[in-house]
């Protein structure tokens, strides 16, 4: 339980209320999307968003996070993305794969697929593999997709600086909690490794190194603050891997 809670802001709305206006937001959504063509994809992510609200409420997973995590330090605690924060933080950010002209992304931290689910339903990238410590958050990324026929969805339980990242268009990076020499080396893999154009989502600065050794920088492109289970008003940062 402490796996969930520790990383839900205190003071905010209950748990379950917030999962309501939730709710009511896809509700309004899908209503308004009525009879067009984008109505059935929006009905699928309301499937998927309340299949994945209800990890967060079955003991049994909470338990085996909780297991999991005692391997790992504070790196692995858990959190979410408010699906309205979703959207006001992609939307017009150029971060679909029609705005990158790649078909592949990755997840840094990518816990119960969240970003490889929605990356793929709503941003229209073919490909996402997504990078996580924890087994048993793998293991409940791979039922959803088998349940949802997203066999193009893979799920690895990886260190992530080991992923190959050389034809993404979008890597999302979960890296709040991971310890700061780790997020050095990360800024450092992605300017060796990432593709030119490449765009990174990240939930807070990505470190200023002296990277003068690369050929490619991290251009920020924007900033967008969205609400998350530990800061209701957090500022996720928009980069994009250029020419030095």
């Amino acid at each position: 339980v402490m796996a969930i809670i520790h990383n839900f802001r205190p003071g905010g709305p209950a748990l379950e209320e917030r999962r309501a206006e939730e709710r009511e937001y896809l509700r309004e959504r899908v209503a308004l999307l009525a009879d067009s063509a984008e109505e059935s994809r929006w009905n699928d992510i309301t499937r998927l968003v309340a299949r994945l609200r209800g990890f967060e409420a079955d003991p049994d997973w909470m338990l085996q996070r909780l297991l999991d995590s005692s391997a790992h330090g504070g790196e692995t605690a858990y959190g979410t993305t408010w699906l309205e924060g979703w959207v006001s933080l992609t939307r017009g950010a150029g971060l679909s794969a029609a705005d990158t002209g790649r078909a592949s992304m990755a997840v840094f931290g990518s816990s119960l697929g969240w970003q490889c689910f929605l990356g793929h339903m709503d941003l229209g990238y073919s490909a996402c593999v997504g990078y996580e410590l924890l087994a048993s958050q793998v293991s409940a990324s791979e039922a959803v997709a088998r349940e949802f026929g997203l066999d193009a969805l893979e799920f690895r339980c990886q260190d992530a600086l080991e992923a190959d990242i050389g034809d993404l268009g979008l890597l999302w990076l979960n890296t709040y909690a991971w310890p700061s020499d780790v997020k050095e080396k990360l800024c450092s893999k992605i300017l060796s490794e990432a593709p030119m154009g490449a765009m990174i989502v990240s939930y807070q600065p990505l470190p200023l190194l002296e990277l003068d050794r690369f050929q490619q920088v991290l251009e920020l492109q924007a900033t967008s603050q969205l609400e998350t289970s530990w800061d209701p008003e957090l500022e996720g940062h928009i980069y994009k891997v250029a020419k030095r």
